[in-house]
């Protein structure tokens, strides 16, 4: 089956009780593999919502953005989540070839190694903890 024609989950808000997190409840019909009938399979998942904007009843979809920028788990700061599709389909952004970009100039080199250089020490200064340790 094509990844990128599955049906995408919709469910509606039962709960917003939390703060910045509300609970989406998803009904979907089952047949039943002895009594050949259908059954409702009922899942209930949990949203990030920055800014407490969906309210109980509210219709939501996969994929739809409720919210913007967040900080879960073993994250080390806030961040968002980075996502390409290509025709429809979400595809991993390593794998996509891009054309390669001009060759930075003569003139401008000087101050892009300059730039380069400060940057990688601010990267070298903080805390890094890489995602093998953090687990």
């Amino acid at each position: 089956m094509n990844r990128g024609m599955r049906r995408t989950l919709v469910g509606m808000v039962v709960s917003d009780k939390m703060d910045k997190t509300v609970v989406v409840e998803t009904t979907r019909l089952k047949l039943h593999p002895v009594y050949k009938k259908y059954i409702r399979v009922r899942a209930r998942y949990k949203a990030h919502d920055e800014k407490n904007e969906c309210k109980v009843g509210d219709r939501v979809e996969q994929k739809q953005v409720v919210g913007y920028v967040g900080q879960t788990g073993l994250a080390t700061g806030p961040h968002v989540c980075f996502r390409i599709a290509k025709n429809g389909s979400y595809v991993n952004p390593a794998r996509i070839l891009s054309p390669p970009a001009d060759p930075v100039s003569e003139s401008t080199r000087a101050a892009f190694n300059a730039t380069r250089d400060t940057l990688l020490a601010q990267l070298d200064s903080g805390p890094f903890v890489a995602a093998g340790e953090a687990l």
